[in-house]
């Protein structure tokens, strides 16, 4: 495991409906996310090739299904 300073909180007072549909935007990944892409940027730094874990970018894959819109990725997630 790896522990990365920082911390991102947040109060919605609302439907949690709401914030979960306002959730599927394209700035929303480095606030909310951002210790994971930080954690996966130094393990393929420190491992390369090796490292298990891949990134992906969220551009492509509307390219690979050839429209635009959100793509539900499964345990709660979607882009």
């Amino acid at each position: 495991i790896e522990v990365l300073k920082g911390r991102s909180t947040y109060i919605f007072q609302g439907n949690w409906k709401i914030q979960a549909e306002n959730g599927v935007d394209g700035y929303h990944v480095y606030a909310t996310h951002g210790n994971y892409v930080a954690t996966t940027a130094r393990r393929r730094q420190l491992r390369g090739e090796e490292d298990q874990v891949k990134a992906i970018q969220v551009g492509d894959m509307i390219n690979k299904r050839g429209m635009g819109g959100t793509f539900e990725l499964g345990h709660g997630h979607c882009v």
